[in-house]
């Protein structure tokens, strides 16, 4: 079981009688708060629009309008922009899903395909135009659209040998070094607001501070310095647009100790100076 930490939260988002998420997404590429996170279901990126690429467990996929990537249980990822924005529609088939299907025991699916799946295309297709639907019974019909795409994964996407093939065909972290980078995750967004140092992140990892920084870069596409601005930059925004309180104030309660440092991050992390939001309230 993964720790909850840093799961990402699917509080109303699964629909009634249909154990999957499936939305619409967009990531612009000033908009880099798509923090590293995993799953107990099978995630399917979908491109629709843009280009950019998911990193998952220290490999980066390239997405775009008609490629997938397949996320298995557990391993760490995130998207980014490369265009102004990338849209896609991302697919999570929990693991009571597959259960009901009557597919159980560990799955373990290529993160991505080398050559075009039409087929692939069809079946998401006839599944954003099903929940787009006004229909009574369109989530039944849904269903059992999401089941084909199961049924695709299996027959054309499974790995013989799970965690054998790397590159395109998926590389699988080990479980030790996964837990680990997890608990740092979770370690991060308790503890972003007060001050660290990769020594204190390290330890609690259980890695020495120089091959954690490594592993982390590695899997995150950016540097743990950069990833704990990012994660302080969001937690201003939220404040920004949430409570009654200054600039400065949501930057110090956040962990910037330097103003003039933060509007740098704070521009390069979201895109816009912080006075949008501060507007906004």
């Amino acid at each position: 079981m993964y720790d909850k930490g840093h799961y990402e939260e699917h509080a109303g988002l699964l629909q009634p009688k249909l154990p999957a998420i499936f939305r619409h997404y967009e990531v612009r590429k000033a908009d880099q708060d798509n923090f590293l996170h995993w799953h107990e279901g099978i995630e399917i990126f979908y491109g629709t629009g843009g280009t950019g690429w998911v990193f998952c467990d220290g490999i980066r996929y390239d997405l775009s309008e008609g490629a997938a990537v397949i996320i298995n249980a557990g391993q760490l990822h995130r998207a980014q922009s490369e265009t102004d924005c990338l849209e896609y529609e991302y697919l999570i088939l929990e693991p009571l899903l597959w259960k009901e299907a009557g597919v159980e025991g560990e799955l373990w699916f290529s993160c991505q395909r080398k050559d075009a799946d039409k087929d692939m295309k069809q079946l998401m297709e006839n599944a954003v135009r099903l929940r787009e639907s006004e229909e009574k019974y369109a989530w039944l019909a849904l269903k059992g659209v999401l089941v084909q795409i199961m049924a695709h994964l299996l027959e054309n996407y499974t790995l013989p040998e799970p965690g054998k093939e790397g590159g395109a065909g998926g590389r699988r972290m080990e479980e030790k070094g996964r837990l680990r980078m997890q608990t740092a995750l979770s370690f991060l967004k308790t503890h972003y607001r007060e001050p660290l140092t990769v020594e204190m992140i390290s330890r609690e990892a259980g890695y020495s501070p120089s091959h954690f920084s490594r592993q982390f870069r590695e899997m995150a596409g950016m540097t743990l310095t950069e990833y704990v601005n990012m994660l302080r930059c969001d937690g201003v925004r939220r404040m920004l647009l949430t409570e009654n309180c200054s600039i400065q104030q949501a930057a110090e309660a956040c962990g910037f100790s330097n103003m003039a440092h933060f509007y740098r991050m704070y521009r390069r992390f979201v895109g816009h100076l912080p006075s949008v939001e501060a507007k906004a309230q």
